[in-house]
């Protein structure tokens, strides 16, 4: 054990649905109980469903170890196992075998549950937060993943990357493994966009807030590549989110104006107006009234039969190219 590391426990609770912080978790533990004796008798892996009884859950925990000072217990879903078997590992909690380290992995076990609260009570520290990374935390995760296997990547290559896998840490994780061998074979040491669109195959829908954001951004290409690419929404509630995010752009370019904080005054975080912010320098609040002046028009020409697709692509084009004309100014302007 190194002079950082703390002392292994008896109990661990690996609890959230990042299934590859759990695995990586669960190796380097594999690694450090390895260390202190050969595993190869000495180590079971349950899952939820494969534990018949609370006797023979506690006698695998209880068995004393076999040429070596530890054993090593592992049960996958153990927010799944059932209440008796949760109740015997609660009163195991309370005193852990000496010669057994107890790994519990979870996906969502309940804070309030009395098995967390036995393992809490026994040691808060044996509890690993394994929640998902939220999706403005991905592309940071992405870089050092590239990192990890001796490449770099770019930031907007890492962007892509998350769009077309989606936020499955260990989706992502593979496809960095085979983007940096492409990337080591050619000598470049670099993963580009070009190597993530030609390479990497698109597995998931983009959501609607990837659409608000392209347009808070005035990105044409991108809200026209977006829509053809949602096919599970509809074309009035695309046109309706998008709406929804000029609002916002236009509440946050009047509170600039003013001198107030825009995050605060709008009961939000920072990161989570990023694009919006950014949008307040691409568009005229006149732009933005006058687009939101001409959108219950739109909705209802939407709603009554006409192509509603094509029109929200011309909208689109409209918001994200055409200029406030003096004579929109003047007539927006109030009368003297």
């Amino acid at each position: 054990m190194s002079a950082t590391e703390k002392p292994l426990s008896r109990l661990y609770l690996f609890n959230g649905d990042d299934v590859l912080k759990q695995d990586t978790l669960l190796e380097r533990l594999r690694q450090r109980v390895s260390a202190e004796g050969d595993l190869t008798m000495n180590m079971q892996v349950f899952g939820a469903k494969d534990i018949p009884s609370a006797n023979e859950l506690l006698n695998a925990l209880n068995t004393l170890p076999f040429g070596s000072p530890i054993r090593l217990v592992v049960i996958k879903g153990a927010d799944g196992l059932s209440k008796t078997l949760q109740e015997a590992l609660v009163t195991y909690a309370h005193n852990p075998s000496a010669t057994t380290v107890l790994a519990l992995v979870a996906k969502k076990l309940s804070i309030s549950s009395r098995l967390y609260k036995a393992i809490k009570k026994y040691d808060a520290q044996s509890i690993i937060n394994c929640g998902a990374k939220k999706r403005s935390e991905l592309p940071a995760l992405v870089r050092g993943m590239a990192r990890g296997e001796g490449v770099d990547i770019t930031g907007s290559a890492a962007i892509q990357l998350i769009e077309r896998v989606g936020t499955s840490t260990i989706a992502l994780n593979t496809e960095i493994g085979k983007l940096a061998a492409i990337a080591k074979a050619d000598g470049s040491n670099r993963i580009e966009d070009e190597a993530v669109a030609f390479n990497v195959a698109r597995l998931v829908e983009p959501k609607p807030w990837d659409l608000t954001n392209a347009l808070a951004l005035r990105d044409l290409p991108l809200c026209l590549k977006l829509v053809d690419r949602m096919r599970g929404y509809t074309a009035v509630s695309l046109f309706m989110q998008c709406i929804a995010k000029l609002r916002e752009v236009l509440t946050a370019a009047t509170l600039k104006k003013r001198g107030v904080p825009v995050a605060s005054s709008m009961g939000k975080q920072e990161w989570q107006l990023k694009e919006v912010i950014k949008a307040t320098a691409l568009y005229q609040s006149e732009e933005l009234i006058a687009l939101l002046q001409r959108a219950p028009k739109i909705e209802t020409h939407m709603k009554s039969g006409a192509d509603a697709d094509q029109l929200l692509r011309v909208w689109l084009v409209d918001a994200c190219t055409q200029k406030t004309t003096r004579a929109q100014k003047d007539a927006s302007s109030p009368k003297r």
